[in-house]
């Protein structure tokens, strides 16, 4: 990293935070912060100048400190990962919530130490490299799929969703899996082949915008704070907003499920609390086959269940968090499910 690509705002850099932010930098090989104790400075000074990393300080009330991470959002644009760490005092921590709303990447509260710092620090270069990384991969797949996209392009759209997931807890098959079976539930469900087959090749995408999220958070093993959980739900507008610019039929279908597959039918999902009918056949898809797949598939920190299981839970919450026409295509499909699955595990136990 070049000097000066580390900015600290809103911050004195007198104060015993600033101390302990310098010193950890500087034992990891960062180059010396640059210090705005005015939010206003550090914002003329963007325009012309784009940091790196960014550690903003919110202060009570961090009015000017939100207005500073929102501007330089707008400024830098939807599909590109600027890492902004609020830090403050633990009685703010309920303004993260707001903060992750204008912009920041992560929270980490006050007071400071070295490990923290540098593991919060390392946690968003590594966000940020693999938010790079996909927004390539990206171009290069819509490039290489075209027009008309079919299945012999499958592994190469498989292979973005899974870069989009970056996570090591086994969910480099996730995004495959998911894939197959929503285009199995939609040729369950009657529609056209083309649209159905389209569906199938478009839902491994359906969480690419995880690339955006922080890795801290991507890997935790136990339940969200509130501001964490919400940080989590960004990657819905954050997948949204990197699909927008392509004009591609695998691009158009793909941003359809990723805003729509976190919709619930009673309402009660997210983003747009979206119900029934309302939401995309297609999200409603995804939404069924995500669930399976998270429920049956071992990951390190949760056994898996077995697709009875499975199944009898995904029929419990129809008409609640599923469309129950498509739990019905689900468990009509019951038979490939349990062939899957007897797959998985001689694969596992095979080590494979």
């Amino acid at each position: 990293m070049a000097q000066s690509e580390f900015w600290v705002v809103a911050l004195d850099r007198e104060s015993d935070g600033a101390r302990t932010i310098n010193l950890a930098l500087e034992n990891a090989g960062y180059p010396s912060p640059r210090y705005f104790a005015d939010p206003a400075l550090a914002l003329a000074e963007f325009d012309g100048f784009r940091p790196a990393f960014i550690i903003v300080r919110l202060n009570s009330p961090p009015l000017a400190e939100l207005a500073f991470v929102r501007s330089i959002r707008s400024v830098v644009g939807p599909g590109v990962f600027l890492p902004v760490l609020a830090i403050g005092d633990v009685t703010v921590e309920t303004v993260a919530e707001l903060a992750v709303d204008a912009g920041i990447s992560d929270f980490l509260a006050e007071p400071l130490t070295p490990y923290q710092i540098l593991s919060y620090v390392g946690s968003l270069i590594r966000t940020s490299a693999r938010a790079r990384y996909v927004r390539r991969l990206l171009r290069d797949t819509i490039k290489a799929v075209g027009a008309e996209p079919g299945p012999a392009h499958y592994e190469s759209i498989a292979r973005l969703g899974q870069a989009g997931e970056h996570s090591d807890d086994g969910a480099d098959e996730h995004a495959a899996r998911v894939g197959r079976l929503s285009g199995d539930i939609a040729h369950e469900l009657g529609l056209p082949p083309a649209e159905a087959q389209l569906i199938g090749l478009a839902a491994p995408l359906h969480d690419l915008g995880k690339a955006f999220v922080a890795h801290r958070v991507l890997s935790k093993e136990g339940e969200f704070v509130p501001f964490e959980r919400k940080l989590m739900q960004q990657h819905v507008s954050a997948g949204t907003e990197l699909l927008k610019g392509e004009s591609s039929s695998l691009a158009r279908a793909a941003e359809i499920i990723v805003r729509s597959h976190h919709e619930r039918w009673d309402g009660k999902g997210y983003p747009a609390g979206l119900s029934g009918m309302r939401i995309p056949l297609s999200g409603r898809i995804v939404a069924v086959a995500e669930a399976f797949e998270a429920m049956t598939h071992l990951r390190p920190y949760k056994a898996g269940v077995s697709v009875g299981d499975a199944l009898a839970e995904i029929r419990e919450e129809r008409d609640r968090q599923f469309d129950p026409n498509v739990v019905h295509a689900l468990l009509r499909i019951q038979d490939r499910l349990l062939c899957l699955a007897s797959h998985l595990f001689e694969g596992r136990a095979a080590g494979l």
